[in-house]
């Protein structure tokens, strides 16, 4: 993902064995690079594999493995079984929140299942608590906001947002900008010109050109 280079890091990825895919950073890079490459039935089966309700490690968070099998389902065309994933995901968020409610890394899980489940003004709500609890506001939660506002359709806001940071260069906007060009939460911005200018303009040191096979993500599959 540092480079972007997402088929090469697919390639590397699928060398771990079922046994490494059991270890949590070992599975969540390997998902992330399945889901980012457009391999939603790979993506799936490590997570079905998991012995753990959640997942987490490698530097992408701690999330519920249902989720991610949403993100898979609805890159498979299965929105409805995606929503389902969501939902029981969230149910498991919410329960943890119960002994713990401010625990920023679960409350940013459930801003972006409320935004997957189309529950607008609760993750609004959810992404507010979090702002509030966070030292230093949402730039400590990056990341969550991004994906939030590209999901609910906040292009405007995301586009000035996005644009500021990559002009500045801040700590963390080359991970943000593998997370714009291959993450499956930004979908919704395939296509869109200015989007793309924006991330070819701000490539990287190091990144994979835009002009080679598979440089791009496609939307869906």
């Amino acid at each position: 993902m540092g480079f972007e280079d997402i088929k090469s890091a697919y390639s590397a990825t699928s060398q771990f064995t079922p046994l490494e895919l059991q270890l949590e950073d070992e599975a969540a890079i390997s998902v992330v690079i399945a889901l980012s490459n457009r391999e939603p039935e790979a993506a799936i089966r490590i997570l079905e594999a998991f012995p753990h309700d959640f997942i987490g490690g490698g530097g992408y968070g701690h999330f519920p493995v249902r989720s991610w099998i949403g993100e898979a389902r609805e890159m498979e065309g299965q929105p409805d079984a995606a929503q389902v994933q969501w939902q029981v995901a969230l149910q498991l968020v919410q329960d943890r929140l119960k002994t713990a409610p401010n625990d920023l890394q679960l409350i940013g899980n459930e801003a972006i299942l409320f935004s997957r489940l189309g529950q607008t003004e609760d993750a609004r709500h959810s992404l507010q608590l979090l702002q509030n609890l966070t030292p230093g506001g949402l730039q400590g939660q990056r990341a969550v906001w991004q994906s939030v506002m590209a999901i609910l359709g906040e292009k405007e806001k995301l586009f000035s947002e996005l644009t500021a940071e990559y002009e500045s260069k801040d700590d963390g906007w080359p991970e943000t900008h593998a997370n714009i060009r291959f993450m499956p939460w930004f979908d919704s911005l395939r296509g869109e010109p200015r989007f793309e200018k924006l991330l070819r303009d701000t490539l990287p040191p190091g990144a994979k050109p835009f002009d080679q096979p598979g440089a791009m993500a496609e939307p869906g599959r």
